[in-house]
C-alpha cells in the first residue's frame, strides 16, 4: 500500500491580479507577488498589492529594486528601504528579499532589511542559489533565527535549473533547516511533478508560477 504524501504549503508566484485570482481559484495556499517576472521579479506596485489582498490569501511581496545581480550599493539600499515602507503601509507582513556580498549571502544586509521591515517575516529568495557556499549560508541563517528569534524562510531550487535537478542539495538544505527555517522548494514545480517532488524532498512548502 502506498503511503500518502504529507500536506504541504502550495505557494504560487504571480505578477498580476488576474494570475493571483486564478491561483486562488485553483487552490494555492499562499501568493508571492512580484512585478516583472521576466526579470526574475521586482517590487510590485502598492496598487497591485492592495487589489490582491482582497482575495483573502496570505501574500508575500518581493522587495527588489532592479534587475541584474543581487549586490546592492547605497543607492539601491535607499530604494529598498523606500519599497519596504510602502509595502508596510499596505499591511504586508511577509517580504521576499536576498542580497549577496563577496560571493555569499550578505547576512548583515539581510539583518538590516529585516529590522527595517519589522514586524514581519522574510523569505530569502533564490539569491542563495548564486552563493558560492549555500549550505554554509543556510547554517548562518539558522544561527540567526535561533539567536534573534526571527521568522525566516529560504526559497531555492538547489542551485539547479529545476527542483528535480537540485533535489540532492535541497534535501541537504532541509536537513539543515529542520523546523527552524521553512524551506520552500522552487524550480519548475508543476502539478505534474509536485507529488514526486514531495516524496523526494521532505520540505514544508513548494513554489512555482505554474504550480496550480
Amino acid at each position: 500500500m502506498t503511503t500518502p504524501t504529507r500536506p504541504v504549503i502550495i505557494e504560487s508566484c504571480v505578477e498580476s491580479l488576474e494570475e493571483a485570482t486564478r491561483a486562488a481559484k485553483n487552490g494555492a495556499h499562499r501568493l508571492e507577488l512580484c512585478a516583472r517576472l521576466d526579470l526574475e521579479g521586482l517590487t510590485p506596485s502598492t496598487e497591485l498589492i492592495s487589489a490582491t489582498q482582497a482575495l483573502g490569501l496570505p501574500i508575500k511581496v518581493m522587495i527588489r529594486p532592479r534587475a541584474g545581480d543581487f549586490s546592492y550599493d547605497a543607492e539601491d539600499k535607499a530604494l529598498i528601504a523606500n519599497h519596504i515602507e510602502n509595502v508596510k503601509t499596505e499591511g504586508i507582513r511577509h517580504i521576499v528579499y536576498g542580497s549577496l556580498k563577496d560571493g555569499r549571502l550578505d547576512i548583515d544586509d539581510l539583518k538590516t532589511v529585516y529590522k527595517q521591515a519589522d514586524p514581519v517575516s522574510m523569505t530569502i529568495h533564490k539569491a542563495i542559489d548564486q552563493s558560492e557556499a549555500p549550505l554554509k549560508d543556510v547554517l548562518e541563517l539558522v544561527k540567526w533565527a535561533h539567536l534573534d528569534k526571527v521568522n525566516l524562510a529560504i526559497l531555492s531550487s538547489g542551485q539547479a535549473a529545476t527542483a528535480m535537478e537540485g533535489a540532492f542539495r535541497l534535501q541537504r538544505m532541509q536537513q539543515l533547516c529542520k523546523d527552524d527555517i521553512e524551506l520552500i522548494v522552487a524550480g519548475k514545480v508543476t502539478p505534474k511533478n509536485l507529488e514526486q517532488l514531495k516524496m523526494i524532498i521532505p520540505a514544508p512548502a513548494f513554489h512555482g508560477r505554474m504550480i496550480v
